[in-house]
Parts: structure tokens; sequence; C-alpha cells
């Protein structure tokens, strides 16, 4: 059957990277129900394709990919692909997902080698719209991504002794100086561009500036270990963010986010903390948004009340949401105190959001702004704002170890 193609996207003057595959075109066409997604390449690469529901997505998962195509693909769609979004995925991947608008299946899914009227190998997936009830799970091709495992970061080790090996008498050894880890989330990654600006500002590329200026900060002072969950842009599951954090055995766990409001004139900063019930309303659509992160990579719909089921019922979880909350106080304070840093009114929140969930390190979410709202937009572009920013967390993080000691246990205690 033909299809009458439309043209999403051609190449942009970007060079692909040495020795990975390039994407150089993306089309979409329509006929008589039918969809066909067309993507060129500049050879045949491995590829695996899943369809599945809540929601309908089509996601193709391939090997790590040079995109050649201009910013801002993928932000309208055809037919069945209501629109698509792209980046990395993991370690050394790339993925795509195509958001549908209804129940497809594909009728085909097949590479086609280069021919007299296109230069490309092209892969070519046809999708045909559906009853609900007709539906089922979908996979083609064998491409599985490198396992990415959160493994737990070395443990500082402490100065070599001065001392000579043959000296009569051997002093004590020093004892190891206690570090204070700190785990930076930049929220969002790879195919998950989190919020997108009224001036298409990409909120994983702004809470990845500000992650790096934080660590970058926090790593000047020699008892802080800082662990960022991702340092380029990538795709981290939400489970895998605050695994992270535990394996590091984190003194605490900041992830960082900038909001979107459906009211372009709300503006400002806010923070919040865990709780099975949200503080207000729209806390609880905030949390309901961001715990859709996984969907929005293209993971399964896995429930997590297996590992969540009573927490908050446990001692230990709520002496943790106590330290969250006594930092996040520090940090709305901090904030406050800088008059270049707009702050919302009732900045200190709660709702249940799943990034937080981790039953023994403190755990705060930081919205920085709004991208729907031209100012903060504007201002979160800005190195020096963003610097602004990092130096009221930073001062937060002085302020709420300060408060902080140790238990003989080895558990924290407020200081008195």
């Amino acid at each position: 059957m033909a299809l009458a193609l439309w043209l999403i996207a051609s190449a942009s003057a970007v060079a692909a990277g040495p020795n990975l595959a390039a994407i150089s075109g993306v089309r979409i066409g329509e006929n008589a129900g039918q969809t066909r997604f067309v993507l060129d390449f500049d050879r045949a690469v491995d590829y695996s394709l899943t369809i599945m529901a809540n929601p309908y997505r089509a996601v193709i998962t391939l090997p790590a990919v040079q995109w050649q195509l201009l910013p801002g693909v993928g932000r309208s769609g055809r037919g069945l692909v209501q629109n698509f979004r792209y980046g990395a995925w993991q370690k050394d991947s790339f993925r795509l997902v195509l958001e549908l608008n209804g129940p497809a299946k594909a009728m085909a899914v097949r590479w086609l080698p280069p021919g007299a009227d296109n230069k490309a190998h092209r892969l070519v997936l046809d999708l045909q719209k559906i009853n609900a009830a007709d539906f089922k799970a979908q996979n083609f091709g064998a491409y599985q991504p490198a396992e990415v495992v959160a493994t737990k970061p070395p443990a500082p080790k402490p100065a070599p002794s001065n001392q000579a090996a043959s000296a009569p008498a051997m002093p004590e050894p020093p004892k190891p100086v206690e570090y204070k880890t700190i785990v930076v989330d930049a929220g969002h990654g790879g195919v998950d561009p989190g919020a997108i600006g009224i001036r298409d500002s990409y909120e994983k590329n702004i809470t990845l500036a500000v992650a790096q200026e934080l660590a970058a900060s926090l790593r000047r002072n020699p008892q802080y270990r800082v662990i960022l969950t991702r340092e380029r842009d990538v795709f981290v599951p939400l489970a895998e963010r605050r695994q992270i954090a535990r394996n590091a055995k984190a003194d605490l766990f900041i992830s960082i986010h900038a909001d979107h409001h459906t009211n372009r004139a709300t503006r400002g900063a806010s923070v919040y903390t865990l709780s099975e019930k949200a503080s207000d309303a729209e806390s609880a659509k905030l949390a309901e948004q961001e715990n859709k992160a996984d969907l929005l990579g293209g993971l399964e719909n896995l429930s997590d009340n297996e590992a969540v089921s009573n927490i908050l019922l446990d001692l230990v979880q709520q002496e943790t949401v106590g330290h969250a909350s006594l930092f996040g106080s520090l940090l709305v304070r901090k904030f406050s105190q800088d008059p270049a840093i707009e702050v919302l009114s009732n900045p200190l929140r709660s709702a249940g959001f799943v990034v937080l969930r981790s039953p023994d390190v403190p755990s705060v979410l930081v919205e920085l702004g709004f991208l729907s709202n031209a100012q903060d937009e504007s201002a979160l572009n800005r190195p020096e704002y963003r610097r602004r920013l990092a130096m009221g967390l930073v001062l937060a993080v002085d302020a709420y170890f300060a408060k902080i000691q140790p238990h003989s246990n080895g558990g924290t205690a407020e200081a008195r």
C-alpha cells in the first residue's frame, strides 16, 4: 500500500560521532487508518520495538546513535503517532518513545536497504488502529541494552601514615574522616525532557546544569562526598536514582526539578518532602506527573507498592522524613534570604513522590521555578542565577549538618 509521507525533519549539519550510526531523517505518513513511521540511518543497526498500553506507546530501543536532526523534532505527530520523544537511554543506548493516541497493532516492522530513490537505510514501522479489547503487547527485534547496575561507590581511603614501617613504636592509626555523603539528582534526562518552557527550554538541561554547579560547590568542602545520579543527558529510572543514594549510604538526597503551571503568572521556587497525603491539590498533581517519568522513558508501569507498602509507618522512615523536613525548612529560609530568588507562597510542601521513597536517606525534591513563566524561564537559563540557587542549596546543606550530630549507634539526631 502506498502511503503519502509527511516530512517532519531533515538532517542538520551536525557531524556524526566516531563509530556511531547516525539518524538523519524522520517521516510520518497515514492512509486509511494506518500510520507509517520511518527512521533514516546511514547504516543498519540492531533494534528492539515494544508496543504497550497504559498509556499506549511504541518504544524503539537502539544502540547509541548520533541524532542528526534539528532541535525540537518530535513535538508534533500525525495519524496514530501523537508525538514522540528521543534521547540517551541508560548505558550506551538510545530510545525513541512514540506516544500513540489509541490502541494500535504493528502490521509490519522491517529494515529497507538503500535504493535508487533513497540512499539511507530505513527502519519502517506500520501501525494499524484497533479496538482496545483486541490490544496485546507486541515485541520485535532482539536488541538489549547493557544492564545498568547501581553499584556502591568506593569509600574514601584515609590518608596514608607518614611513619616508616620499620619505626620501633607504631603510632595509633589516624581516625577515618567522617564524610557526609550527598547525592544530587538532576531530574529527567535523555528521552524524558521534563517540562518544556514557553521559549523551548528543557527541564532536563536546566536541572543538570544546576546539579553540576551544586556538586562543584559542595566538593570545595573536603568533608562532603558528592555523587550525581547522572552527569550527562541520559535517562535514569526513578528507582535507580533512589538506589544510588541507598547504596552510597547517603546522608542527604537532593532531587532538582523545574515546574510547569497552567497559570503563566505562577513563579518561584519550592521544596517538597515525602508524605502519604499531599499538602495540597497542586502538590498531589505535581507528584502524579513526576511519578510518570518512567512511563515517559518507555518503562513498563511497574507497581512500587512492594517497596513502600507500609514504609511511612516505620520508625526509621519517620525519622528520615523528619530530617528531610528540617533540611527543607532550612533551604526555604536560605532561598528567601536572597533577594534575587523568587519563592512561592507556602513553599515547603509534601506529596507522594516516588523518587523520595528511601526509608533511610533524608530526601527532598526542589522545584527551582516554573518554565511556564517567562521571568523564571529566563532566570533559570542564566548561569549567574543558577549559581545563586546552588549557593542557597550549599548554605542549607551546611546549616543542616551543623544541626545534626552522630548518635552513638551510628545514626543521626538533631543537635540540642
